[in-house]
């Protein structure tokens, strides 16, 4: 699952299935094809390892869209940018919101929600959907200036390093048990 193997991994277990399903119309008896995204979850919490938010199928990222012609696009027919369900394997459609949003993912978003915001008191118009997308690229460009993305990579692969033992350490250990396993002749 995940990919996860020795080195550079092995043949990831969703892939393989989803292309048995989608390009050639093999489904597995039994096969819990919604779990995917939790069953990723799972195995990213025991082995320690993420997944990367861009991999196919289940990335966190995967059926998130923020630009303009994107989300026009899931919003007409969602095909279009989709050819997997999102719920089939577990994941739902998100829409980001930022400096390359547009209205139509904001109006969808709001459209969605018409009842509780009515129930509020709010009235979904276009101005409303136009003072929100000034405002989610104005904050998104605020974040941006004071993001810890390298921080992020390095601890990373900090946390990488750290879950198994390097060269280093078995030497370590080599020099402390090596010493007390000898015969004191």
């Amino acid at each position: 699952m995940n990919g996860i193997g020795e080195r550079a991994g092995n043949a990831p277990l969703h892939t393989t299935v989803m292309i048995l399903k989608e390009l050639y119309g093999i489904t597995i008896p039994g096969f819990r094809y919604d779990m995917l995204w939790t069953l990723r979850r799972k195995v990213e919490e025991f082995s320690g390892m993420p997944v990367g938010a861009t991999e196919p199928i289940i990335g966190h990222n995967v059926f998130s869209h923020e630009t303009g012609i994107h989300t026009a696009g899931i919003t007409i027919h969602p095909a279009i940018y989709q050819v997997i369900e999102p719920e089939s394997v577990g994941g739902r459609l998100r829409f980001l919101f930022g400096k390359h949003s547009g209205a139509m993912a904001i109006e969808a978003v709001l459209n969605r929600h018409k009842e509780e915001l009515t129930a509020a008191g709010v009235e979904v118009t276009p101005r409303l959907v136009q003072v929100l997308l000034r405002l989610v690229k104005e904050v998104r460009e605020k974040k941006a200036i004071v993001s810890p993305h390298l921080d992020g990579v390095r601890n990373y692969y900090s946390h990488l390093d750290r879950l198994g033992l390097t060269e280093e350490d078995l030497l370590a250990y080599a020099l402390v048990l090596g010493r007390n396993d000898q015969d004191p002749q």
